[in-house]
């Protein structure tokens, strides 16, 4: 493992902390030099304790990691899966990289999510897709109850062609994380070898969050739609916020949210499965801001 320069003042190392792209990955245990640039291998280990210069390359053991995969093994699910091959859902989390998740076709807008079992403070997730130097465009959305998500990481314009991705984001207690695969390069599938989830016990990260500038609301999609559509809307800060749905003669048809939610934004599926095809309206408010757009269902 190769670090950055450590550019400050002299300071002795031995109970510094690694951060490798913004996450915490372990400390340091021995400085193997004070004089080779960084990642190049030295023979000879100094213990630890060795006062470096402002500015120095050193070259470092790491000892046993602080972040946690939470994701590992844990039950997942997706929209699509190639079963016939044995590129199920279950693949994409299992720990091995050589085997993976795959939808089972070439469509765009195919999701894989995992449900972690309980609620961890989480501090970014790791893709690791089918090929590299490839283009994935993708969206991570975290969830409390599997309802509500939260986009916590937007790369529906994606230009990295890198094989894993990482991405930082601060998240509330949540249980469920999502990703969307919004789009892949030409004749390729949405699928990827692995997918992880950190927690860290210590969050002094620099973090990458998706924060709206305004509330608002929009266009629900697809639409017209049959039986199922998602709904967005972005809270520039913590509010109160209830979204509802009625049909033309002005009745609730479903309350699909009904609490207190930070700032961020979020997507609501809203099912219709038992409804007539038809004109429905659906209407938010949030603080002090309240509007409404309508949606076609037809079946």
């Amino acid at each position: 493992m190769k670090v950055p320069n450590l550019v400050g003042s002299s300071q002795s190392v031995s109970d510094s902390v690694i951060i490798k792209n913004g996450l915490i990955i372990g400390n340091i245990s021995k400085v193997l030099s004070t004089t080779t640039p960084a990642g190049n291998v030295v023979s000879q280990i100094p213990e630890a304790g060795v006062e470096v210069p402002m500015g120095t390359a050193v070259n470092l053991v790491i000892s046993s990691g602080l972040v946690t995969n939470v994701a590992l093994k844990k039950s997942a699910s997706s929209d699509s899966e190639e079963s016939s091959k044995g590129n199920t859902a279950d693949k994409g989390n299992d720990g091995d990289i050589s085997t993976r998740w795959c939808a089972n076709n070439s469509g765009n807008g195919h999701w894989w999510m995992v449900d972690l079992g309980s609620s961890y403070n989480l501090t970014g997730s790791e893709v690791t897709w089918e090929f590299d130097g490839q283009n994935y465009k993708y969206l991570i959305e975290v969830s409390k109850n599997n309802s509500t998500w939260l986009a916590v990481v937007d790369k529906r314009s994606n230009t990295l062609t890198d094989q894993t991705q990482l991405d930082l984001f601060t998240a509330v207690k949540v249980r469920y994380v999502r990703i969307t695969i919004t789009q892949q390069s030409s004749g390729s599938w949405a699928s990827f070898w692995e997918f992880k989830v950190f927690t860290s016990p210590t969050s002094e990260v620099q973090q990458n969050e998706v924060k709206p500038t305004e509330y608002s609301l929009k266009q629900n999609y697809p639409n017209p739609f049959n039986p199922s559509t998602m709904i967005s809307y972005s809270l520039k800060e913590k509010s109160k916020v209830r979204l509802i749905v009625y049909d033309l003669l002005g009745r609730i048809v479903d309350t699909l949210v009904n609490e207190i939610e930070d700032s961020g934004i979020y997507n609501v599926r809203f099912s219709a499965n038992s409804l007539a095809s038809g004109i429905y309206f659906y209407r938010i408010q949030a603080g002090n801001f309240v509007t409404t757009k309508k949606m076609i269902l037809l079946k």
